[in-house]
C-alpha cells in the first residue's frame, strides 16, 4: 500500500514530467501506426542494376532524379509507377520525441529541487504520512504501518519522525499490538462472539 501512496505522490509532483512521458507514448505510438504514403509517379526509363530497379522521373518542374527500388514496383500503363514511401511526417514526430527525451533527462539530472524528480523527498513524505499517533493517557504512540515506531510523552514534529525512520528498517521495528482501549475492545468482542 505505501507503494501505491508513493506513486502517487510522485504523480503528483511531477506532472510536468508525466505529461511529457505521455506525449512520448503517444507520439511513438502514432509514429508506428502511421500508414505508408502511397506514391504514383510518371518514369521515363528503368534500369534493373544489381538486383536494384533504378527508374528517372521527371517532376512538374522538368527536374530529373532517381528512384532506386529493392524490387520492381507495380507498373501501371507502361510509364506510371506505384511505391509506398515513408510518410512526411514521421520525421516531425521523431525530432519531437527525440527533444522531449532530451529534455526529460535534463530535467531528471539537473540537482535542482524544483526540477529534479524529488524521489527521495518523496519516499520521505510519504514514509511520514504513513505514520499515524495514538494518543492514550497523555502518551503519543507513533506507529507506522502496524509497527511502533516511537512512544513519547510530547508530541513529535515531521523531522522528528524522519530521523526516527531513518535510523530503524520497517523489520527491526516491534509489531503495536495496539492502546490498552484498543486490546480492551478485542478482548471484549471475543468474549461476547
Amino acid at each position: 500500500m505505501i507503494y501505491l501512496s508513493y506513486l502517487r505522490n510522485l504523480l503528483i509532483r511531477n506532472p510536468i514530467k508525466l505529461v511529457m512521458i505521455g506525449l512520448i507514448f503517444f507520439l511513438c505510438s502514432t509514429a508506428i501506426n502511421l500508414k505508408p504514403q502511397i506514391n504514383e509517379t510518371h518514369f521515363i526509363s528503368k534500369i534493373n542494376y544489381e538486383s536494384n530497379w533504378l527508374y528517372l522521373i521527371r517532376s512538374d518542374k522538368g527536374e530529373i532524379s532517381v528512384l532506386s527500388f529493392n524490387q520492381e514496383p507495380k507498373t501501371i500503363g507502361g510509364n506510371r509507377i506505384v511505391y509506398e514511401s515513408t510518410p512526411d511526417a514521421i520525421v516531425p514526430i521523431i525530432i519531437f520525441i527525440f527533444l522531449l527525451l532530451i529534455l526529460l533527462i535534463v530535467f531528471s539530472l539537473i540537482p535542482e529541487e524544483d526540477i529534479n524528480w524529488q524521489l527521495d523527498e518523496i519516499w520521505e513524505q510519504t514514509q511520514i504520512n504513513s505514520i499515524s499517533c495514538e494518543i492514550e493517557d497523555d502518551i503519543f504512540y507513533y506507529v507506522y504501518r502496524n509497527r511502533l515506531l516511537k512512544i513519547s510523552k510530547v508530541q513529535l514534529s515531521s523531522s522528528d519522525l524522519s530521523n526516527i525512520l531513518s535510523r530503524f528498517t520497517y523489520s527491526t521495528l516491534p509489531v503495536f499490538p495496539g492502546t490498552k482501549k484498543e486490546r480492551r475492545d478485542k478482548k471484549l468482542k471475543e468474549i461476547l462472539s
